[in-house]
């Protein structure tokens, strides 16, 4: 998938709270126009989740309401929140172009 798409895929899972539902399910499908892929989510752990975190709220300001953390905290304080944000590592099991 190109940067440009992954991007956009991650702000939704981060801000559309698909979260909950992806974790419980283990897949999804993703549409857009007649582009269809199917795609598995495996829930990272939380010291992976923490740097990644971390980069979203820094170009995400929308989000820091949902954060304790702050943009300017150190990675730590993004590990420890971790659990309550999922990240998840993405990979395309099938895809329609």
């Amino acid at each position: 998938m190109a940067r440009a798409y992954r991007m956009g895929l991650f702000r939704r899972l981060m801000n559309g709270l698909m979260g909950p539902f992806v974790r419980a399910a283990g897949t999804a499908e993703i549409r857009r126009g007649r582009r269809r892929e199917t795609l598995a989510f495996e829930e990272v752990d939380a010291a992976t989740a923490g740097p990644v975190l971390h980069a979203y709220l820094r170009v995400t300001l929308t989000a820091a309401r949902f954060f304790d953390a702050k943009a300017g905290d150190p990675v730590e304080r993004f590990i420890a929140e971790a659990p309550a944000h999922p990240v998840f590592h993405i990979t395309r099991i099938e895809g329609v172009g």
